[in-house]
Parts: C-alpha cells; structure tokens; sequence
C-alpha cells in the first residue's frame, strides 16, 4: 500500500506547468508557546518563488511578526529562505518545505544580553488553490521553533494565506 501511494504520488500525472518565478503576500495568525505560557499575534510577509522544476522550489521572504512576545518585542522584522517540494496527489497540489527565518530582537530587555537575533526554523504544508492562470492561494501551515531559547524552549504555529502571482 505504502508503495503504491508513494508511485501514485510521484507518477501523477502534471498539472498546468508552473511558471518560474512568483510573487507573493502572506497574511497569518501566529502563537509562540513558551513553557505554559502562549503568545499569539499577526504576522505579514512577502515572498518570491522560483520554481527550479515541477517538483521543487526555492524562495524567500521578509516580513514583520507582530506580537506582544513577553520579552519586551512588539514587532519582529525577519528574513528567511524556504525550500519547498511539490505532490500532486489526484487533483490536489500540495507544498511541503522547510525554512529558515533570521527574526531581529527588538526588545530592549533581551538585547541588553547581545541577544540581538533570533534564528526560527520551520517546516511547512498546505495545499495551493489556482485561482486563475496567474493568480494562487496556498493555506501554508507551519510549525517552528526558536533555536536560541533553551528552557524553556519556545515553538511556534501559524495558520496563514498566502496569495501570490506567476510572473
């Protein structure tokens, strides 16, 4: 059965083929857990995408995550890369990819201790939505940690939409 899922995902048959580079917008809601305690905020992003072949993409973003953090940060400016690959089980377009994000310590009460970056590594899955030839809507689902913290160790979850365009 696992042989057959796996030949089913992999022999699909392609959809329309995708164009190499992509802009994007993305709009989410985010929770950092720390210990007991949660945080949750908003965070804004845009991206671009190239589409090295029907299975497989690298991007990048930049964006703001805002949120009352605990730690005295109210807006965390970040940069980050992504690495995606593409299934395409049935009729549906799925994304699966893993991430790096560089987050800029803005708090004055852990910078004072030169914690002045925060490195955010993620995984990611959602499924993509074409909504015309050009335009998209991926529902990206990501779960992250902070690698700084050590205890307690802070994870984060985002729920997001990210619509985006082919160039």
């Amino acid at each position: 059965m696992k042989l057959a899922l796996a030949l089913l995902l992999v022999t699909a048959p392609a959809h329309a083929e995708p164009s190499e580079h992509s802009l994007s917008g993305t709009l989410s809601f985010t929770t950092l857990y720390r210990g007991t305690i949660d945080h949750s905020g908003g965070r804004l992003a845009l991206g671009y995408d190239n589409r090295i072949d029907r299975r497989s993409s690298i991007g990048v973003r930049t964006g703001l995550s805002v949120r009352p953090d605990g730690f005295g940060s109210d807006v965390l400016p970040f940069v980050g890369v992504r690495v995606h690959g593409w299934l395409y089980p049935g009729n549906l377009t799925l994304k699966v990819g893993v991430g790096a994000e560089l987050w800029v310590n803005s708090a004055p009460v852990t910078a004072r201790y030169n914690e002045n970056f925060f490195v955010h590594v993620l995984v990611e899955a959602g499924p993509r939505f074409e909504l015309s030839e050009t335009w998209f809507l991926d529902v990206p689902v990501e779960l992250g940690m902070l690698g700084f913290f050590e205890n307690p160790r802070v994870f984060s979850l985002q729920v997001g939409a990210q619509l985006g365009r082919s160039l």
